[in-house]
């Protein structure tokens, strides 16, 4: 530090600081603090607890809010081949297997129609409607959705939770950062 210190002093006195790309470096080198100064100050803001668990709490309560839902269906062209698959699906077949045999739509016919979980809201409106308030195994259906008709089978269900404040933490932060 003391030779940096004594050089640029020689420097000075030599009138190098006044050479135009001398000039040109030493504003670059200012403009860089600066920017890096004006970064930590707002990743100071950014990352204060108190500023970070005030914005979890307010936001708290809408976030996860809901009910998820997971359905298996078959999807059928007609309206008749929906009645007898469920009279199948009644007589006690498997639902996986009857997907797998009948369903039209084939990107979920491969894993018994399986169409994993989704929040309620998410769900169409028909499939929604039918679904509400089914119990966990209950088959619905048919359902007509445009022009194709569905068997539903409910799966499970579960409420979707408010996520931890440390699972949240890192976009809080840079949420709070995109603000600053």
């Amino acid at each position: 530090l003391i030779q940096f210190r004594l050089f640029s002093m020689e420097a000075e006195a030599r009138g190098l600081d006044r050479e135009p790309d001398v000039r040109r470096q030493l504003e670059n080198a200012r403009e860089r603090v600066l920017a890096a100064s004006i970064y930590e100050e707002i990743d100071q803001h950014a990352t204060d607890p108190e500023a970070i668990e005030r914005l979890y709490r307010e936001n708290a309560a809408r976030l996860g809010q809901g009910t998820e839902i997971h359905l298996r269906h078959i999807q059928f062209n007609s309206r008749e081949a929906a009645d007898a698959a469920k009279r199948r699906l009644d007589a006690g077949e498997r639902f996986e297997a009857l997907a797998f045999e009948l369903s039209t739509e084939r990107d979920t016919a491969p894993d018994g129609g399986d169409l994993g979980w989704s929040l309620m809201s998410d769900v169409s409106p028909a499939i929604r409607a039918a679904v509400q308030d089914a119990n966990v195994g209950q088959l619905m259906g048919p359902i007509q959705i445009e022009n194709t008709w569905h068997v539903v089978r409910v799966e499970d269900r579960r409420e979707r939770g408010v996520p931890s404040l440390e699972t949240l933490r890192p976009r809080i932060v840079d949420w709070l950062r995109f603000q600053e």
